[in-house]
């Protein structure tokens, strides 16, 4: 807690991702150095050197608060890296102002930023707040409607996964989310398909409209499934939406049995011989 006090941005960044490692709650006496700090600073919150503070608010739950009252207006900075995290530290905080979670929002079509944006940060927000963003069901499918056309890209973020990862996060079984999920599927992308998968089987059976384009995603050939927990993960999404004795189900785990890599094939044969070992 000394080196903390009274180290530089680089060196509390590291000893609040050490916290973060080891699943710790920070100390009050952190919170508080935290809190105090970004007071300090007032109204000029727009420079790099405030990002770190932006950050560690985020694991000032004993000081929720304070916290709130700080980050709240880092929404309208003119630097986008602070609103965005900002974003991001007011959704790992759980906010359940109605309010500032319809901000977060509406910041969803916010896209500054470069490799990382802002929109991928509200995004991020509103998948940490859960079903406490249920709200902000309308805007989602607007982006979804809006990135019909949009490919999946290699690297963080890809827009249609966190989309994905909104929707099974929130957990609204409408007619409108299972078709945007549906369409994600059926696209194929190579990174936002399997997500869209797996929001899917949380939906339930209500998600059973989608399964055929489950099934040519699973059958396709380009084997988007591409290790075990991702091949976990889709089977049990399939037992959830057709249940487990589905002859659909049975055959899209036959064939993720013969898949060319084999901790996906290996996660397949264990589903089928009704084990857990090899």
């Amino acid at each position: 807690m000394s080196r903390f006090e009274h180290g530089n941005d680089n060196l509390q960044s590291g000893i609040l991702r050490s916290f973060e490692s080891l699943e710790m709650a920070l100390p009050l006496q952190a919170q508080d150095i935290i809190v105090r700090r970004a007071l300090s600073y007032g109204s000029n919150r727009d420079d790099e050197a405030y990002r770190t503070g932006v950050i560690a608010l985020a694991l000032c739950k004993d000081r929720q608060a304070e916290a709130v009252a700080i980050l709240a207006p880092c929404l309208d900075s003119e630097a986008w890296f602070i609103r965005g995290n900002a974003a991001m530290s007011l959704g790992l905080l759980g906010i359940e102002d109605e309010v500032l979670i319809n901000r977060l929002g509406d910041m969803i079509f916010d896209t500054e930023g470069n490799d990382w944006s802002v929109q991928s940060a509200m995004l991020v927000a509103l998948m940490k707040l859960g079903d406490k963003a249920s709200s902000q069901i309308s805007k989602l499918l607007r982006l979804a409607r809006d990135n019909e056309e949009v490919e999946d890209f290699s690297g963080y973020p890809c827009p249609n996964q966190l989309l994905a990862d909104c929707f099974a996060a929130i957990g609204d079984d409408s007619a409108a989310v299972i078709e945007a999920l549906r369409k994600t599927v059926a696209r194929q992308g190579f990174i936002s398909a399997g997500p869209a998968v797996i929001a899917l089987g949380k939906l339930g059976k209500a998600a059973a409209p989608a399964m055929e384009a489950i099934k040519a995603f699973i059958f396709s050939e380009d084997y988007h499934v591409d290790n075990a927990d991702h091949a976990r993960a889709v089977i049990d999404a399939c037992i959830a939406i057709n249940g487990a004795d589905n002859v659909d189900v049975n055959n899209c785990i036959r064939h993720l049995a013969k898949s060319v890599l084999a901790d996906v094939a290996e996660v397949a044969h264990q589903h089928l011989s009704g084990g857990n070992q090899k």
